[in-house]
């Protein structure tokens, strides 16, 4: 399972992902100190091969984030796996 490209990336960027495709799974962005800023629920009915997710670089209040280093953490058939991201620039 790998997740992160491009990485550096800039807000808009697409996070590709490949994961089990019979299987759901979660995609977690965190900050430096661990809390989570990003939570993406990935249904089951994807097609095999990869999927997509798109970050603008905001929370999930919609709070524009800084430049700066996150880490995302993909859980899907009982597998984690954390990769760690360059968000250049900060939403905007």
């Amino acid at each position: 399972m790998a997740m992160s490209y491009p990485n550096p990336f800039r807000p808009g960027d697409q996070i590709w992902l490949a994961a089990p495709a019979a299987s759901a799974a979660v995609l977690t962005v965190h900050d430096l100190e661990g809390a989570v800023v990003m939570r993406v629920n990935l249904s089951s009915s994807n097609a095999e091969g990869g999927r997509a997710v798109t970050w603008d670089g905001r929370t999930d209040a919609g709070q524009a984030l800084p430049g700066g280093t996150y880490f995302a953490r993909l859980e899907a058939g009982g597998t984690q796996v954390t990769r760690k991201l360059l968000l250049l620039g900060g939403a905007r």
